[in-house]
């Protein structure tokens, strides 16, 4: 475990780990609900159906407007980067004209080795929060890089 953290030393602002990098405000609307719905097609009533019973679907967070800011990660044995996946956390219900911060953090950084050699993944998260301070969910995004 000591070998990789010394792997990883001086490639990022340790002082970022945990902290917010940004936030925006987003109103999410009836018909963004109801157009990720019919994309990913749902017909379920409580997700397809307009009216004030409405509710967004869970996944709906992974394509919510989010901040653009990352802390920047060089890892330096890194030439190729992907995404490595996503776990989406759902909280509360979102319904159609819910004012939402979204908030970003960077929230690990940490290496291993895979097939090909070292791998490196940073993972951004991103909070989801209604105005009247519920945390409605949270998305965790994984990058990985390798040689």
């Amino acid at each position: 475990m000591a070998e990789e953290v010394e792997k990883i030393e001086g490639i990022y602002d340790k002082s970022k780990l945990g902290q917010p990098i940004e936030e925006i405000q987003i109103t999410v609307t009836e018909d963004a609900m109801l157009r990720y719905a019919n994309a990913i097609g749902e017909q379920d009533p409580k997700y397809t159906k307009a009216g004030p019973d409405l509710i967004a679907h869970p996944g709906i967070l992974t394509v919510l407007q989010t901040p653009t800011g990352r802390v920047e990660v060089k890892f330096p044995f890194a030439k190729t980067g992907a995404h490595g996946g996503s776990s989406i956390f759902n909280y509360a219900d979102i319904k159609a004209g819910d004012k939402l911060t979204v908030r970003s953090k960077l929230t690990d950084v940490y290496t291993k080795t895979g097939r090909s050699g070292p791998m490196g993944f940073v993972v951004h998260e991103n909070e989801f929060i209604r105005e009247d301070g519920t945390m409605v969910g949270k998305v965790a995004d994984s990058m990985v890089s390798r040689p």
